[in-house]
């Protein structure tokens, strides 16, 4: 899964498993891509990685690898604030994202809330459903000096990068390629990065 800008790849997104002791990064749907260290080594400094991580014995594995093969640029990204907590503890360089699991943010209010539970683990970025983000949630969640993120893991859902896009979410993170160029093609405004 590709970020593009001007139709050149800037980054990927990928989530993390396990392989007999090795670190495997998969595609959204658990597909295998390759072994991660061989992935991050092989792209430092020429692609930005997005790494979910949804266990946290593999947060901190990664965040060893990470800090121990100078990888400084990547954004790491969970549901769960105490994984974000286990990779910022051993590793203190790349960016957090928070992934809200919020199916509604109707107000500055709500979106505090979620601001608030980024901040309590150094978390810079709110990640949103992208069928949910709105142009008032990326407001309040800018306004409060996060990034506002859009993330869908349904590759079906066709709408999902437009949403996004007119949100004016800085960063689109789509399981499909394809609904990535179609956020970068819609032209609506410069949208700087779409995974």
């Amino acid at each position: 899964i590709d970020v593009v800008n001007n139709r050149k790849i800037l980054s990927y997104s990928l989530k993390v498993g396990m392989e007999q002791d090795r670190l495997i990064a998969t595609t959204f749907n658990g597909e295998k891509i390759v072994d991660l260290q061989n992935l991050l080594h092989n792209y430092k400094t020429k692609l930005i990685p997005n790494i979910i991580l949804e266990d946290k014995d593999i947060a901190k594995k990664v965040a060893h690898l990470t800090a121990g093969i100078g990888c400084n640029d990547i954004t790491v990204l969970s549901k769960d604030t105490e994984i974000l907590k286990a990779y910022r503890q051993i590793n203190k360089m790349n960016r957090l994202g928070y992934i809200s699991s919020a199916t509604e943010i109707k107000n500055y209010s709500d979106a505090s809330k979620e601001c608030f539970k980024a901040g309590e683990v150094g978390a810079e970025i709110i990640c949103f459903d992208a069928k949910m983000i709105t142009k008032d949630i990326v407001f309040w969640i800018t306004s409060r000096g996060y990034g506002a993120w859009a993330i869908n893991t349904d590759a079906t859902d066709d709408l999902a990068s437009y949403k996004a896009t007119l949100s004016g979410a800085s960063v689109y993170i789509s399981a499909s390629q394809e609904n990535s160029l179609k956020a970068m093609d819609t032209n609506v405004f410069d949208f700087n990065s779409s995974l």
